[in-house]
C-alpha cells in the first residue's frame, strides 16, 4: 500500500472517529438525566364523590308496585330512580320490587320470609317500602256502617307491633341499608270527604311508624300526607280515586328524594 492510501485510510478513521465522538456529547446533552420521582398513593375517592352503583330494593303494597301509574315510568320509585341519575350522577341504579298490591302488615311479614326477597335484601343498599293503606282500608270495610275512631285506635297498636317486626326482619337480613318508609295518606280524602276522621287516624299512625324508624337509627320517614291534601287532589289521583296516577307519584319520589338529600344519605 502506498502512502497516499495509508495517509487517506488514517484521515478517514480519525475523521469517523470524531464524528462518532460528536454525537455521543450531543445525544448526551439532548437528552435529560432521568430524577427519582416518589409517588404519594392516595386513597379512593369516598362513593359521593363519584356515585356509581345502588342497588334499591322496593317492598310493601300496590303503592310502591305503582298501581295506577299509566305513564309506565314505575310510580314513586321509577321518579326516585331518575332523580338520582340526573341530580346525583348514580351511573347503574338496580331497582328490584317485589311490592303486592293490597298487601297489608300480616302479608308483608311473610312476603319477607321469601327467599328471592331475602336474597335482595341482603344485597341491598336501601329499602323502600309503603304499608299500612290496607290495614287502614279493613278497618274502614269492617265498620262502615259505625265507624268511630276506637277501632283505629285498637287496630293501631296491632298495626304498630306488626311494623316493628318487619323492620326487625329487614335489619335480620341487612344491618347496613337506610331504610326509607314512605308514610300513609288519607286515601278517602276526595272520595269520602265526610270521613274527615281519617286524617287524625292518618297522623297517629304515621307516628307510630315514625317513632319505630327513629328507634333504629337508619331509617327515613318520608311524609306525603299533605301532598294529597290540596284542593286540587283529584288531579293526583288515578281512576279509582284511590291510588295516585302519574302525577301524584312523580310528587311522591320528588318527596322522598329531598328527604334523602336533607338527611345526607345519598
Amino acid at each position: 500500500m502506498n502512502v497516499m492510501k495509508k495517509s487517506w485510510l488514517a484521515f478517514m478513521l480519525v475523521l469517523a472517529c470524531f464524528a462518532a465522538a460528536c454525537s455521543s456529547n450531543t445525544l448526551q446533552q439532548s437528552v435529560p438525566a432521568f430524577k427519582s420521582v416518589n409517588v404519594i398513593k392516595k386513597d379512593n375517592p369516598p362513593k359521593t364523590f363519584i356515585p356509581g352503583e345502588m342497588n334499591i330494593v322496593a317492598i310493601g303494597d300496590s303503592l310502591t308496585a305503582g298501581v295506577g301509574d299509566k305513564s309506565g315510568k314505575g310510580g314513586y320509585v321509577g321518579t326516585l330512580k331518575r332523580k338520582l341519575e340526573q341530580e346525583m350522577g348514580y351511573r347503574n341504579i338496580l331497582i328490584n320490587n317485589h311490592a303486592v298490591g293490597g298487601h297489608t302488615t300480616n302479608n308483608l311479614i311473610t312476603r319477607l320470609e321469601d327467599s328471592q326477597v331475602i336474597d335482595s335484601l341482603e344485597q341491598a343498599d336501601m329499602v323502600v317500602m309503603t304499608i299500612g293503606g290496607n290495614d287502614v282500608m279493613r278497618v274502614v270495610r269492617n265498620h262502615f256502617f259505625q265507624l268511630t275512631i276506637e277501632p283505629f285506635q285498637r287496630e293501631q297498636q296491632n298495626f304498630g307491633s306488626r311494623f316493628e317486626k318487619i323492620v326487625s326482619e329487614i335489619r335480620s337480613h341487612n344491618e347496613e341499608a337506610t331504610i326509607v318508609f314512605v308514610g300513609l295518606y288519607n286515601p278517602f280524602k276526595y272520595a269520602l270527604p265526610e270521613l274527615s276522621e281519617i286524617d287524625s287516624v292518618v297522623g297517629d299512625w304515621n307516628d307510630r311508624t315514625n317513632e319505630t324508624l327513629t328507634r333504629d337509627g337508619n331509617a327515613l320517614f318520608v311524609p306525603i300526607a299533605d301532598i294529597f291534601e290540596i284542593s286540587s287532589v283529584r288531579n293526583l289521583l288515578a281512576e279509582d280515586e284511590f291510588h295516585p296516577n302519574g302525577n301524584g307519584y312523580e310528587l311522591m319520589g320528588e318527596r322522598v328524594f329531598e328527604v334523602l338529600v336533607a338527611n345526607e344519605d345519598l
